[in-house]
């Protein structure tokens, strides 16, 4: 991967600088004995913690990225160009658990284009147990959304069924409450209660409709009128 690359190379000539300024500096000024090794000692123990914490840099700096990129999407509305700018940074990353957020992340920018085929086959390929528990959760709200938008009823009941209690506990957290309202909407429709599901977006679209999911509510309305 070429950033983290970049990364490591940063760090080596950072050392290396490093390492040539406490070679010289204490014979130019003429340092005692004693204080040039309390600054070899010390510098040796620099080195030792960038050695230790160069994956936490690394994943810091890949993340503080991952946020910028993540504009292109929610701001600027490019799904294409975030998924060519996420694939640039991750891709060919030897983090297990960077691949999984780069996977989900390009499936999410799919389905934002209305591929959901596509988003199915990035989803597809996550190993859902290098996942934390809440990015679990977000996984299968993701790919539960997908197969209802494929009108794979059966596929997204079974994900409802099973993530029902998990989903539940979740319901009043700001960043999956629409997701999860959504979700139960189509539940309702997919088990053929048209007239719950009616009553549910009369009651939560004017709550919490707004640009992001105004087509996945202008969906749902088509749907539960069929």
């Amino acid at each position: 991967m070429k950033t983290e690359r970049r990364i490591r190379i940063v760090m080596f000539m950072i050392v290396l600088a490093g390492s040539v300024m406490v070679g010289i500096l204490p014979r130019v000024l003429n340092l005692s004995q004693t204080l040039k090794m309390g600054i070899y000692v010390g510098w040796f123990f620099i080195i030792l913690l960038l050695a230790m914490n160069i994956n936490l840099i690394w994943s810091a700096w890949i993340v503080k990225k991952m946020n910028k990129i993540g504009k292109i999407l929610l701001e600027e509305n490019d799904p294409d160009r975030y998924i060519e700018e996420m694939n640039k940074l991750l891709e060919g990353t030897k983090s297990a658990q960077f691949e999984q957020a780069r996977l989900m992340n390009i499936g999410g920018a799919h389905a934002a284009k209305g591929d959901y085929a596509k988003a199915k086959e990035m989803y597809s390929q996550v190993k859902i147990e290098k996942l934390s528990s809440i990015n679990q959760l977000i996984y299968w709200a993701d790919m539960a959304l997908t197969h209802f938008m494929l009108n794979e009823k059966k596929e997204a009941c079974e994900i409802m069924e099973r993530q029902e209690e998990q989903f539940g506990e979740y319901k009043e957290n700001i960043n999956l409450k629409n997701l999860l309202i959504i979700l139960d909407i189509h539940w309702e429709i997919a088990k053929g209660n048209k007239e719950e599901a009616k009553n549910m977006i009369a009651k939560y679209r004017p709550e919490i409709e707004n640009e992001r999911n105004r087509e996945d509510f202008e969906e749902l309305e088509r749907r539960v009128n069929l």
